[in-house]
């Protein structure tokens, strides 16, 4: 109810007397039957009435924050789990530990993608870039006139795109390999 009264006179929860008041007075004036004969204001009024009559009891505020508490307040029973960021980790280290191992396969296959990941999206973006061209020189079916240019374009710009996204995330990251490359070129051109 108190929550509720105090979106009708549109102020916040805990507002003064003289907050409520003056929101009182304000939505007062604006829905009085006297200024509107529409039905609506009538009963908007009655709400006004009603909500400025319940805050403006002491007991109101007092009444909503225990109610309030009583609530939220955790059951001595239930088992809440209020951690600390040593006890979430040991929790988390010991659901790790009780997983099962996965596959020989699988588990190579992941520490070669979290090593090599930035050089496989590399090769990935290269063999896009160059696949479709050349494909599309060396197979005699492989025509504008039979497929169009799009199917030899859009590869080519994915692999354009990704190779120069990948590289760029790797430059900004100091990588090894970035670094060698941007050297080079800067050996090639005698830039600095």
């Amino acid at each position: 109810m108190y929550q509720q009264s105090c979106k009708i006179l549109n102020i916040k929860i805990g507002s003064s007397d003289a907050e409520i008041k003056r929101a009182f007075r304000k939505l007062a004036i604006k829905y009085h039957p006297d200024v509107s004969d529409k039905p609506q204001t009538v009963k908007k009024f009655i709400e006004i009435n009603r909500a400025y009559k319940y805050l403006s009891e002491p007991e109101a505020y007092t009444k909503f924050i225990n109610r309030h508490h009583q609530t939220n307040k955790p059951k001595e029973n239930s088992h809440t789990y209020k951690s600390t960021y040593d006890e979430s980790m040991a929790y988390k280290k010991k659901k790790e530990e009780n997983l099962p191992d996965p596959p020989y396969y699988i588990d190579f296959m992941v520490r070669i993608m979290e090593r090599f990941y930035d050089y496989i999206i590399i090769l990935l973006g290269l063999f896009l870039t160059i696949v479709s061209p050349v494909y599309y020189i060396f197979d005699e079916e492989y025509t504008f006139e039979n497929i169009g240019i799009m199917p030899i374009i859009m590869p080519t710009i994915t692999g354009i795109a990704l190779t120069a996204g990948m590289f760029y995330y790797m430059i900004s990251n100091n990588h090894i390999f970035a670094i060698k490359v941007k050297m080079f070129f800067h050996i090639l051109f005698g830039t600095k």
